[in-house]
């Protein structure tokens, strides 16, 4: 049987580099062009203060564990008082 979990990231924050470096890894893969724009991110400035862009009350931001191992992550950030962007998926 498969168990999916969904947890904040809040309180995981070290949990969530290993993710953000596959993301760069695969972006650079398909075109190093991304580098650039990828450097401007700031990851581990975002990873040391998650609640400056994704905190609630509006804002959100989820680990997503596979039968017990970390397998993917979100981040929900309002952008007006009706919508929100899906980040870092």
């Amino acid at each position: 049987m498969t168990v999916w979990e969904l947890v904040s990231a809040f309180d995981r924050p070290e949990e969530l580099r290993p993710l953000y470096q596959e993301y760069e890894q695969m972006l650079l893969a398909a075109d190093p062009s991304f580098g650039k724009s990828l450097d401007q991110q700031n990851y581990d400035d975002e990873i040391a203060h998650l609640e400056d862009k994704y905190g609630p009350p509006r804002g959100r931001f989820y680990l997503l564990y596979l039968n017990g191992e970390l397998a993917g992550c979100v981040g929900m950030k309002p952008l007006d008082e009706t919508c929100a962007e899906l980040k870092r998926l």
